[in-house]
This record gives C-alpha cells, structure tokens and sequence, in this order.
C-alpha cells in the first residue's frame, strides 16, 4: 500500500495531469532491474527498455521522464483516461503499453517513473509457455503500432530497413532453440500486422480473437 500512495502523491503533487509507473525489479532475479522507463523510436520501429537486466543498484533520479510506461504497473488519473481511453482491446497482450503511451503523450500528458516507489515483477506468466503465442502477438501489435503512430516516411523507412533485419534475427533465434513454431508464427504476425484492418469498425465484432498457435 505504501508503494501506491507514493504514486498518488506525485500524481495529484502535478494535477493529476500525469501518468506515474514505479521502479520495477525482476520477481525472479530481485538483484537486477526489469523497468524504470521506455524508450520509443518510431524511425527504425524500436521500442527498448534502457535499464533492463542493470543492477537493482544502480542509482537514478527520484522522478524520470518516460517515452512509454511498462502496462504492468501505471497509476493513470481519472482525467487521463478519460482524454486518451483505454488500452485497446485488439492487441490482447505485448505493445498495448507502448501504443497507449504514444497517445497520452500526444494528448499533452507527461509520463514519469518515481524510483522511490518500486515492484517486484514476475516476467512471462502471460506468454512464457507458449512462445509460438508470444512471438506472433508481439510481431503483429509491433506492426500495429507503428501503422498507427508512424508517419508515412517514418513507416517507409522501418518497413524497408529495419523490419527485415529483425524478422530474420527472430527467424534466425527460433531456429536456434528450435523453437520452429515460432517461425509460421512470426510470419502470420507479420501478415496480419501488415494488413489487418485498424478501423475498430472493420474488425470482428465482440471479444478479439487471439490465435492460440502451438506450444
């Protein structure tokens, strides 16, 4: 309860104007950080997480200014949510953060970690079993995303240059561990990712449907 009155405070100390996320530590290895803030670039389609794997020691500012905020934790004020909506229900898991961080800040709202309020977070228990599931929802809400957000010269560029190179290091890790259901999995996250209908109004009614694929 302590850890969300400190995201309380700093929230209502600026107007309840911003959206607040803690320091995040990795549940499984307490000893390394998980999340402090998100990176974006919508040139090369790259969403990173600076501080990952660094040591839980390793010192920061009480209050640092995010690009995106991790969806594991983030108090968001009343206001906000009402301005922005919600997450959107479509990408189901993986990116949905990032996209909804692209348009809280374009609405004009800040996004800041207060380091003084922390979490312990259990990485994978959503996708952790079923990486062929994994792999294709984080492909197709990537592509998603940046159909969205991205200009059109920004899109050109990522779809060109940056996309096919990672496509074929996920291509190339799969095969690696021989994880080969990833593979048709990337490419159909890739297919719907590219083309899937982003008008709410094209898609299937009701609740989305996720494709399962196969442990």
């Amino acid at each position: 309860m302590a850890q969300v009155s400190r995201l309380v405070e700093t929230a209502t100390a600026r107007g309840n104007r911003i959206v607040v996320s803690p320091k995040m530590y990795g549940g499984y290895e307490p000893s390394r950080l998980w999340f402090v803030y998100g990176r974006a670039s919508l040139w090369t389609g790259t969403f990173w997480n600076p501080a990952y794997n660094a040591p839980a020691t390793k010192p920061f500012d009480p209050i640092v200014p995010m690009e995106y905020a991790s969806g594991c934790c983030v108090l968001i004020p009343r206001d906000v949510l009402n301005t922005v909506g919600g997450l959107d229900p479509r990408f189901f898991a993986y990116c949905e953060d990032v996209e909804w961080s692209i348009r809280a800040r374009r609405a004009g709202f800040d996004l800041l970690c207060d380091t003084r309020a922390e979490l312990w977070h259990y990485v994978s228990s959503t996708g952790g079993k079923n990486p062929a599931r994994m792999r294709y929802l984080m492909t197709r809400n990537h592509l998603w995303t940046m159909r969205k957000h991205a200009t059109p010269a920004q899109f050109a560029v990522f779809a060109m240059a940056f996309y096919p190179m990672r496509c074929l290091l996920r291509l190339a890790r799969a095969t690696r561990h021989r994880h080969w259901a990833c593979i048709p999995a990337e490419f159909r996250g890739a297919f719907e990712g590219f083309f899937a209908p982003l008008d709410p109004s094209k898609a299937t009614s009701g609740a989305p449907k996720v494709w399962k694929g196969n442990a």
